[in-house]
């Protein structure tokens, strides 16, 4: 079985104005039309004068669809299934088999599998093969995805859907468990239930633009350039290069140097610190039982509508690990004097230099990551926390 292969995602949009609009959601949003419907009529009514009151004006819409949808069962109109599998795992490749066979004979699904993995499977009509591509370009072409694997399969799966999000039901195959709450010795129980009724919770995502500066042997002051919106891209001195959205967290760090790298923060772009430290960590409430939490942050309810800020190893007290509100807007700057390039990862991939005069602007992604729950109850942040960290076991 092949490795993960990233090439042919897409990243967001370059322009400012994709950061309005209705708002969007997943395939199954013609029967969340009327949460929609009110966010996207109330957004035309108030329309944005900035781009901080957009930022707000996202954040709104999102907590007004996840609180409506909150103990709301969903009747989904099930037809085509996704499944996206942990690489080189035998076992997970058996089950893969079980649960294709067993979609192909017991229901009327069209089911589509990773196209690396054709040569384990005979020719069916209903049986079709995915890619990147298809993934990032053609996302409501599915109803539903599985994913087989542990919280890194979940990961990738975030990365494949860079926009709209199809609905996620994670199955646990791996050695953790954050966000898989489904017991994969059980899925045509499981698969049944949520065929009839469905919960949905959004999981905040974060969107990071990396700007560039063009001239490295011009000094400029960033302090000019990122003073007014979240959205100040001056030609003349940077230009956009990518845009990804993460689940869990971006992480700047010194990369290969042996030395600190030194980071100056904005928040809102006001200067906050300026940071010397082995890195810092932006992290999602989703994020905080990840990286964050190894770098010190604290655990996080997934939603409390925050950006936990968390250095890494700072070399002195300048830095605190920090809760942010996600109306606000980050930006994370390698100053002109640092003595060597930051490093960028996000969700622990896509690893990007980050040289001095460059930044990376950090805020809410107006597409949230739903994940799906058979029942209300089952969506207790708590019971997996206790289960996968092991409290109160002797």
């Amino acid at each position: 079985m092949s490795q993960y292969n990233d090439q042919c995602l897409s990243t967001n949009p370059k322009t400012a104005n994709d950061y309005h609009g209705a708002f969007p959601y997943c395939s199954v949003h013609a029967q969340l039309r009327p949460y929609v419907a009110d966010c996207s009529a109330a957004c035309r009514r108030n329309a944005p004068f900035s781009e901080k009151d957009s930022l707000q004006d996202v954040v709104w819409q999102i907590r007004n669809i996840s609180n409506k949808l909150k103990g709301t069962p969903i009747q989904p109109k099930i037809c085509s299934l996704l499944i996206v599998s942990k690489p080189g795992e035998d076992a997970v490749e058996q089950k893969l088999i079980e649960i294709v066979k067993w979609l192909l004979s017991h229901k009327s699904f069209v089911v589509y599998v990773q196209h690396t993995l054709k040569s384990l499977f005979e020719e069916h009509e209903r049986l079709q093969y995915w890619t990147p591509l298809l993934c990032a370009k053609q996302s409501q072409l599915f109803d539903l995805v599985l994913t087989l694997g542990g919280d890194g399969t979940v990961l990738y799966t975030s990365r494949l859907f860079q926009r709209t999000v199809p609905p996620i039901m994670p199955f646990a195959m791996g050695t953790l468990g954050f966000l898989t709450h489904f017991d994969v010795s059980k899925f045509r129980e499981s698969i049944q239930s949520i065929s009839k009724e469905m919960y949905i919770h959004l999981r905040t995502r974060f969107e990071c633009r990396y700007m560039r500066k063009k001239d490295s042997h011009k000094r400029i002051e960033l302090g000019d350039h990122v003073f007014s919106n979240s959205l100040v891209e001056n030609e003349e001195t940077h230009e956009f290069v990518e845009s990804l959205v993460v689940l869990n967290e971006v992480v700047i760090d010194r990369g290969p140097n042996s030395a600190m790298t030194k980071i100056i923060l904005y928040v809102d772009s006001k200067y906050l610190t300026t940071v010397e430290a082995d890195g810092l960590c932006l992290s999602t409430p989703t994020g905080s039982t990840a990286y964050s939490l190894a770098t010190g942050g604290s655990l996080c309810h997934p939603e409390i509508p925050v950006v936990i800020i968390s250095p890494i190893c700072a070399h002195s007290l300048s830095l605190r690990p920090i809760h942010v509100p996600d109306s606000m807007y980050l930006h994370v700057v390698i100053p002109e004097d640092a003595p060597h390039s930051g490093w960028i990862s996000f969700d622990g991939r896509n690893r990007t230099e980050l040289r001095p005069g460059d930044f990376l602007m950090v805020r809410v992604s107006r597409y949230p990551f739903p994940s799906v729950y058979s029942r209300e109850e089952q969506a207790d942040w708590f019971d997996s926390i206790k289960r996968t960290l092991m409290w109160n076991q002797n």
